[in-house]
């Protein structure tokens, strides 16, 4: 089974807004940088998903996987999960889509999405020239009622490190950055033990 990101987000679902960051930079009135700061909120929550070990943002996902046994995709109980898609490369290469009355989600597992494939697909043409031929896309995004100070302010970090030092981030880092969201950020980090 592999996981990959299809898509990252390209649009905050922190919370945090452009003219929040925008008055916290003391860019007030300020138009001609909107394209930019909203583009650095989207990195910040990239930065922040990646440590959290979650998605902020809305991504959508693929897993790759060999054939119709019993899939257990991780999740995370922070995040929501939608728009789920199972696809087949049939003997053609053609990417046939799975009807959803040949699988079933249980999510009864914490941190585990089972997907259960019904008899029927047994006797589907999957094509043996592909290491992976099934595919699983599905959207996941931090839950709503997650959206906090402590992700907004070490987002806010983030945006202000990112954009004062827009020339020179490739030589001087944004440790001190990075260390102070983190802090704000640990409580709310995911372990597997």
């Amino acid at each position: 089974m592999h996981l990959t990101t299809l898509k990252t987000p390209n649009s905050p679902n922190s919370g945090l807004t452009l003219q929040k960051v925008k008055t916290h930079l003391g860019l007030f009135d300020d138009d001609s940088v909107d394209d930019y700061i909203s583009d650095l909120i989207i990195t910040a929550e990239g930065i922040a998903s990646d440590y959290l070990g979650w998605s902020i943002g809305e991504r959508k996902m693929l897993v790759s996987a060999p054939d119709f046994r019993t899939l257990e995709i991780p999740t995370n109980s922070n995040s929501t999960f939608s728009d789920i898609e199972i696809t087949y490369l049939n003997n053609s290469g053609t990417k046939v889509v799975l009807a959803e009355s040949d699988y079933s989600l249980d999510a009864t597992t914490p941190d585990i999405m089972k997907i259960k494939f019904n008899n029927s697909v047994n006797s589907l043409e999957v094509s043996r020239n592909f290491t992976n031929p099934l595919g699983v896309t599905f959207k996941t995004k931090m839950k709503t009622e997650l959206r906090s100070d402590k992700i907004k302010h070490a987002l806010m970090v983030y945006c202000f490190e990112m954009y004062n030092n827009q020339g020179n981030t490739a030589h001087r880092g944004t440790k001190d950055a990075s260390l102070t969201s983190e802090r704000l950020l640990f409580a709310l980090k995911d372990y597997m033990l």
